[in-house]
């Protein structure tokens, strides 16, 4: 890699300086009226939210241009304000907050158009997630996928509806954006997370990331369910081409430059997955038991996630297996320990699919569905469940808390964590993530997304030629050639 990581840093601070001054059609903080912003808006806040922004505004205004690009706000205004918003939570709210719905739960089935019945419903439970594409199981009447105008107008209703009935709390959105925004039409796709590892070029995945959020974010999608950190160990493993490969410290580089690609796009929240040991599988098979020594935990499978939680990742999602027989999404050990104690992550922690009603189902450690929310929440420091599809997360807990009413402040914790990144991607003051974009797949990205090698020695004959052969970092990162941008 070219130059030193100052140099490659001040390139990044530099080239994301120019991306936010381009694409954003917004005025800066310093001209913002809080309180006219505040009455002029669609959405009405509770006064709390309205004081947490007046608040994180002013920090953002006293920081310096490159703070602004490299930085969040001041931790301690973020966390007395969620605090503050969360200590006038009703456990309603609370619970709400840390539920996760399904997109195709407030769709109708065959035109995709918004049940607004069906989520005025959610919005009164106080729901406060809701994630995935319509169109994950493939193709829908011949379409494949929104288009990022087609996604914000939903969202954006989404979000309208939830705030008139919860009081004024604003959803996140989140979606697999892995190797690009691939439920987004037009927006550019990569090669998966293996062939970015095999180009051993950070400031390309970097690129990658810095892309894939943008391209997200013009969707009006702020949480990314990506990067996939897990170390490759079985090659018969459906699931390896996703990684960045075997190696802890290459998985490790690529994690932490990924991650600052994707949040340097300052409304995207990185969520950093599987954690951890989903991908030793004995077998190949999907959701293998693992065995699993502290030694191979600790040196090859959490450097990947230590990394990422070092460059800023905001969220990590659990998996599906159990470790040495306690399933991960009720394991003391690896998601309260581990990720809280040893490795000091202060950001969300949500569960893959359905996986604390698996606990029942799937794992058969807990008789009941109630059963299996307590032993999630008591044991382990989760903060959302991916349910997905009705509200029985809401109900359990209930359940739980009429006899444990002492656990009230253990939930006030993962709400607060869940407000905390609301608070750092600016969905309290402007629940209208993407508007200022105007165009994804720009010229340039296609370099990125093409490029097969770093260095094109390999190749014979006149494919050194190619212009994808040009050495790519962010000082060269120009397009030697011209390909059609894509309208949002």
């Amino acid at each position: 890699m070219a130059g030193s990581r100052k140099e490659a840093d001040d390139a990044r601070t530099s080239h994301s300086t120019l991306l936010l001054s381009s694409v954003f059609k917004c005025p800066s903080p310093s001209h913002i009226s809080t309180a006219a912003a505040v009455d002029n808006h669609p959405w009405k806040m509770p006064n709390t939210w309205v004081k947490a922004i007046a608040v994180t505004l002013l920090a953002a205004v006293a920081r310096s241009a490159a703070d602004q690009v490299s930085g969040s706000p001041v931790q301690g205004d973020l966390d007395a304000r969620a605090n503050e918003i969360v200590s006038k939570m009703t456990m309603d709210e609370v619970l709400g907050q840390m539920t996760q719905i399904n997109i195709d739960s407030i769709l109708n089935g065959e035109t995709l158009t918004l049940d607004e019945a069906k989520l005025r419903n959610f919005a009164k439970l106080k729901v406060g997630s809701y994630l995935n594409s319509p169109y994950a199981g493939g193709d829908k009447n011949g379409k494949y996928g929104w288009t990022a105008e087609e996604w914000r107008k939903i969202i954006t209703r989404i979000q309208e509806i939830s705030m008139e009935e919860n009081g004024g709390h604003p959803i996140v959105f989140g979606l697999d954006s892995v190797h690009g925004a691939v439920y987004v039409t037009n927006a550019v796709i990569f090669g998966q997370q293996i062939n970015g590892a095999a180009t051993f070029n950070p400031d390309l995945v970097y690129e990658m990331g810095r892309i894939t959020g943008r391209d997200t974010e013009a969707a009006g999608v702020p949480w990314i369910f990506a990067p996939i950190l897990e170390i490759s160990q079985n090659p018969l493993w459906a699931r390896t081409f996703e990684t960045f490969g075997e190696d802890p410290y290459l998985v490790s580089v690529m994690g932490d430059a990924v991650v600052r690609g994707m949040q340097s796009n300052k409304n995207t929240a990185a969520c950093m997955k599987h954690f951890i040991g989903y991908s030793k599988t004995p077998t190949g098979h999907d959701k293998d038991g693992v065995s699993m020594s502290d030694f191979d935990l600790l040196n090859y499978f959490a450097p990947p996630f230590l990394a990422a939680i070092k460059a800023g990742a905001m969220s990590a999602m659990e998996n599906y297996v159990s470790i040495n027989g306690v399933p991960v999404v009720s394991s003391t050990k690896i998601l309260r320990d581990l990720v809280r104690k040893d490795m000091g992550f202060e950001g969300v922690v949500v569960t893959d699919w359905a996986e604390i009603n698996n606990l029942n189902g799937f794992h058969r450690v807990a008789k009941t569905k109630a059963e299996a929310v307590r032993m999630a929440l008591t044991q382990t420091s989760l903060d959302m469940s991916m349910v997905p599809d009705d509200t029985s997360f809401i109900e359990n807990a209930k359940k739980m808390l009429d006899n444990h009413v002492e656990y009230e402040d253990r939930l006030r914790a993962s709400a607060r964590r869940i407000i905390k990144m609301k608070l750092k991607l600016g969905l309290v003051f402007n629940p209208d993530i993407g508007n200022g974009f105007h165009r994804i797949a720009e010229d340039g990205d296609f370099i990125v997304a093409f490029k097969p090698e770093t260095d094109c020695k390999v190749y014979e004959g006149n494919g050194a030629n190619s212009p994808l052969c040009a050495r790519f970092t962010l000082d060269t990162g120009v397009a030697p050639f011209q390909l059609p941008s894509a309208d949002v």
